[in-house]
């Protein structure tokens, strides 16, 4: 996956389309996942029949170049013999760019119905829905930010990175936020980046490279299933600062340092993008949770926190739901507990 940009770049070339085009187009259909198949329970493909595809730019099987079959439902070993050509990115590629070089063609220079053409041939160059307009609107979107990333990299430094991202410790955790005050995942670590990744998380693979030795600052994508996230590949990511620490926005929590997710519930994908100076190493221990004073070690931590909830839960919760007149007295007290324990909110 880490080279699906570049096999987009040289396919697009090579069909004379627009770059952006084409990898826009397998960020839309897949997220440039070279193993994607619609639909994903094979037991639907006779009822599915022919809208069934596979492969990063999501290639209908029906009008594949090397289908043998004819207009009815061919069963499943043709099914999966030419499934087995579209998860092959080479030839995915050109097949996509090669199709859309005929929409090209019909449509430039608007590569938004170049686009819509290829999901819906007969639409004119309109989307087929509105969902469908939303998706291909953000591919669009995401694969500008791609071409741009390895530029964008180069004037990066992972200390610069890490600056930014401890800039909003303390912020809470809001779904779909993508600015400061509010950020999820994806959107705090795009955000951290200067927007040179994307803001969801199954397309950060893309741009980024995969790192043995990660420094802190690179990205940790997770990868497990999550029910309120179907189809999502990665539903969590993260800035790398130590092997049991991550600076991430995480739900429940906000934005902090963070244990990373158990290996036993999540494998942990180490990226790096292009050319970003790496001026960061694991040597020196990560600074304590927030802006406060750093912690001696991990035990120190857990128990400052732990006496910190027990104060929050004893002491200043029940004075704020005794009466509205003691509500200012106590959120100065738990103003005064948090700068003591975990620091100043930025």
């Amino acid at each position: 996956m880490s080279d699906m940009v570049a096999i987009s770049n040289a396919a697009a070339d090579a069909a004379g389309i627009p770059r952006q085009l084409l990898l826009a187009c397998g960020i839309a259909e897949s997220n440039l996942r070279t193993d994607a198949r619609r639909p994903k329970d094979p037991a639907k493909d006779a009822a599915s029949w022919p809208d069934v595809s596979g492969g990063a730019w999501q290639q209908t099987v029906r009008y594949d170049p090397d289908y043998r079959g004819g207009s009815d439902y061919p069963g499943p070993d043709e099914v999966e013999r030419v499934l087995a050509l579209q998860y092959d990115p080479v030839r995915s590629a050109k097949v996509a760019a090669e199709n859309l070089a005929q929409k090209w063609a019909m449509y430039k220079p608007d590569l938004f119905k170049a686009l819509c053409a290829y999901n819906w041939p007969g639409g004119g160059g309109r989307p087929y829905s509105a969902a469908h307009e939303q998706n291909y609107r953000r591919g669009l979107a995401e694969a500008e930010r791609m071409a741009g990333a390895a530029d964008t990299g180069a004037s990066l430094k992972l200390s610069d990175v890490l600056a930014r991202a401890r800039s909003r410790i303390g912020d809470p955790y809001v779904w779909g936020g993508k600015k400061p005050g509010g950020m999820d995942c994806s959107g705090f670590v795009s955000w951290a980046y200067n927007g040179a990744v994307p803001s969801f998380t199954d397309a950060i693979l893309a741009p980024t490279v995969r790192v043995e030795k990660p420094a802190p600052g690179d990205i940790v994508l997770y990868e497990y299933k999550d029910e309120e996230q179907p189809g999502v590949r990665f539903p969590h990511v993260g800035l790398f600062l130590s092997d049991g620490v991550t600076l991430d926005a995480r739900y429940g929590y906000g934005v902090g340092e963070h244990q990373q997710l158990d290996r036993s519930r999540a494998t942990r994908y180490y990226r790096r993008l292009p050319g970003v100076t790496v001026d960061t190493d694991g040597s020196a221990p990560p600074p304590g949770i927030g802006t406060g004073p750093s912690a001696a070690n991990d035990e120190d931590t857990i128990i400052g926190l732990r006496r910190a909830v027990a104060h929050l839960a004893d002491v200043v919760v029940p004075k704020a739901a005794a009466a509205a007149a003691e509500r200012e007295a106590a959120l100065a007290e738990a103003a005064r507990i948090r700068q003591e324990f975990v620091g100043v909110k930025p």
